[in-house]
C-alpha cells in the first residue's frame, strides 16, 4: 500500500493550467426533492472551479457532461489528465471510452487518500460552509442557488496564489511569460 500511495504522490504538479483537473461530486439536501448531486471540476494550477453539474442523479452521464463542458469552453486543453476517486461514475466503461475519445488522461486516486483530491475536497467544505449549511433548502429549485455559488468561488482569493483570485492570477502568469 505504501508503495501505491508514493507512486501516486510522485505523480508531477501541473505546470500550467488545463494540465491536471480533479473531479469528484457531493450530495445536497433538497427538501421534498431529496437529494441532489454536484458534480465538480477544479483546475490544479489556477484553483479554478472549472465546470460543475448539478442533478437529481448521481450517474455516469452527468460526469461525462461535466467534463464535456470544460473542454467546450477551453478546446485548447489538449493533454489533460483528470485525477478521480474509483466512484462508479468514474470506473465506468462509458466514462473511461468518453475520456479516451475526448484525449483525457484518467487518473485514479489510491483508495482511502481524499488528500490526493486536496483542492476538490477543499471546495466541497467551503461551498457547504458557506452555501449549503446555512441553508435549509426546501426543493431542488431552491439548493440552485449552488450557480451564485460557482460565480463567488472563481472569483475568490486563494492565499496560495498570492491572494488573487484565479483569474488574477492567470492574468499575472500570461504578463510574465509575455514579458519573457
Amino acid at each position: 500500500m505504501e508503495n501505491l500511495r508514493a507512486a501516486v504522490n510522485s505523480r508531477p504538479s501541473p505546470i500550467c493550467p488545463n494540465e491536471l483537473w480533479e473531479a469528484d461530486l457531493t450530495y445536497i439536501h433538497c427538501g421534498v426533492d431529496g437529494r441532489a448531486y454536484l458534480f465538480n471540476v477544479v483546475d490544479v494550477f489556477s484553483r479554478e472551479w472549472v465546470s460543475y453539474v448539478f442533478n437529481h442523479y448521481a450517474v455516469k452521464q452527468n460526469a461525462i457532461l461535466r467534463v464535456e463542458k470544460i473542454l467546450i469552453k477551453n478546446p485548447l486543453a489538449l493533454q489533460v489528465r483528470l485525477r478521480t476517486d474509483h466512484g462508479s461514475q468514474y470506473g465506468s466503461r462509458a466514462f473511461k471510452e468518453s475520456m479516451r475519445v475526448l484525449g483525457v488522461k484518467k487518473e485514479f486516486m489510491a483508495v482511502n487518500t481524499p488528500e490526493q483530491n486536496g483542492h476538490l475536497e477543499s471546495l466541497h467544505k467551503t461551498l457547504k460552509r458557506v452555501y449549503v449549511w446555512t441553508r435549509d433548502f426546501q426543493s431542488f429549485q431552491e439548493a440552485e442557488v449552488i450557480q451564485e455559488a460557482y460565480v463567488d468561488y472563481k472569483n475568490r482569493i486563494h492565499s496560495v496564489l498570492g491572494y488573487m483570485t484565479p483569474y488574477e492570477y492567470l492574468a499575472n502568469i500570461t504578463v510574465i511569460k509575455n514579458e519573457l
